[in-house]
């Protein structure tokens, strides 16, 4: 009874409209939950609501917000931010706790308070980290409805890019796309103009915490597995275009920025493959301008999105035509090029196939369609292991575009043998490899 009574006068303190009575709450209720004993009786009793904590403390962040922008002082800037840190610090430690009910609500506040009036707040790093704690919980994650999940989209991409921030509005509208009639999407969503792909009037080398804390929200709210991709995914593709065209060089936000893109990915590639094929050739520079990076877990995630863009971008020479477009035949080069000359040796060190780690032999007979990491000669072995799938990637990769390069040149060469001559005939075309590196110059499955 004892803790319930204190946690009643606590929370006459937070209701308060007086401002040391409601600072007198705050201290009160953070030494309160500190408490595991008075937590797990709060938590067990059905008497207590979270929601009702919960609103309390939106409703002290509103009016300290209110009080800031009508008279801003290093107090109220200072109360503010404790409200704010409140909301946060009660989020993380009861997310685990709430129904899907307060969930959703606990959600909306933080969407809607990150940026109010199109504009962020100065508490939005704090809020942005809250919002990051409950999506990070599958439960919370999966509960996200269609409007909630654009809406924290949106705010993600929006504040980025420094575009207005428009809660509640849909990617349609807020990307201003022109009407194509012959490139509609599933929903409302429509092609945008080229104008679209200009570069950026300036362009940035570092991210702010702000917006490397959103990107990670970003990245949660993209492993949804309800997440409409196939609806928005134009869009998506132009928003992380501009990211990519913001910041050219490598920041902490590429990280998440290619975890995103690759969920992303994953889901089109096997269900909007026209998206792939439109916007894919835009992408395709920038993922490869990260070939260079010395942070494992992005070079990791700059593989994954070449191998997904890569049929996209760099598509199989058509047997009945003569000619290939310039560009693709560049792509195949660039990626080759970079396969070879990997930019350190502690990436060469890394990326080294281990034959220790293979199996050799050949592939049953019968057998229609080979495994992941099966080749028709060798195949993993005892010990394969991460850093063996990603070198076969690499390798995977160099061969793939090896071969685009000779199909473009054995086209433009001629239409066959039967147009050579019997030297050209008997005569195999030479290939130099490094020393250092071993490529095959045709696909290995």
């Amino acid at each position: 009874m004892s803790v319930l009574r204190d946690w009643n006068e606590i929370k006459e303190l937070l209701a308060s409209d007086k401002i040391k009575q409601r600072a007198e709450g705050i201290s009160r209720c953070r030494e309160f939950l500190s408490s595991k004993r008075n937590f797990k009786a709060l938590n067990e009793n059905r008497n207590h609501s979270w929601l009702e904590t919960l609103q309390s403390l939106f409703h002290i962040v509103i009016v300290e917000r209110n009080a800031s922008v009508a008279k801003k002082t290093a107090a109220t800037d200072k109360r503010l931010d404790e409200a704010a840190q409140m909301v946060r610090w009660l989020a993380e430690k009861a997310h685990r706790h709430i129904s899907k009910k307060i969930a959703k609500a606990l959600i909306n506040h933080l969407t809607q308070m990150i940026a109010v009036n199109g504009k962020l707040q100065s508490f939005a790093l704090t809020y942005a980290k809250a919002l990051r704690t409950i999506l990070s919980y599958s439960p919370h994650l999966e509960h996200l409805d269609e409007r909630q999940w654009t809406d924290i989209t949106m705010l993600c991409f929006s504040a980025v890019l420094g575009d207005k921030i428009k809660i509640g509005q849909d990617f349609v509208d807020a990307e201003a796309m022109d009407v194509d009639e012959d490139d509609t999407l599933r929903g409302s969503l429509r092609a945008g103009s080229d104008d679209e792909f200009a570069l950026p009037s300036v362009t940035r080398r570092t991210a702010n915490p702000l917006e490397i804390e959103l990107f990670g929200c970003l990245e949660v709210v993209f492993r949804s597995n309800s997440s409409p991709f196939i609806t928005y995914a134009q869009a998506i593709f132009r928003k992380f275009l501009r990211f990519f065209r913001l910041f050219p060089s490598e920041t902490t936000a590429h990280l998440a920025a290619l975890v995103a893109l690759n969920r992303a990915l994953s889901e089109l590639d096997l269900n909007d493959q026209r998206a792939m094929r439109r916007l894919g050739p835009h992408l395709w520079p920038h993922v490869l301008a990260l070939w260079p990076t010395k942070n494992a877990n992005l070079k990791e995630q700059v593989i994954i999105a070449l191998r997904f863009l890569f049929p996209c971008v760099i598509p199989r020479q058509h047997p009945h035509r003569s000619t290939s477009e310039p560009s693709v035949t560049l792509r195949a080069q660039e990626l080759y090029q970079a396969v070879l000359t990997e930019p350190t040796i502690r990436w060469r060190d890394a990326y080294l196939l281990d034959l220790d780690h293979l199996r050799v032999g050949l592939e049953g007979e019968g057998t229609d369609r080979r495994k992941a990491f099966e080749a028709r000669t060798f195949r993993l072995g005892g010990g394969f292991e991460e850093k063996d799938a990603i070198a076969w990637s690499v390798v995977e990769l160099g061969a793939d575009a090896l071969a685009r390069v000779y199909e473009v040149t054995d086209v433009a060469g001629g239409q066959g043998e039967e147009g050579m001559s019997e030297n050209a005939r008997g005569k195999r075309r030479k290939v130099r490899f490094s020393s250092r590196h071993s490529v095959p110059s045709k696909r290995a499955h």
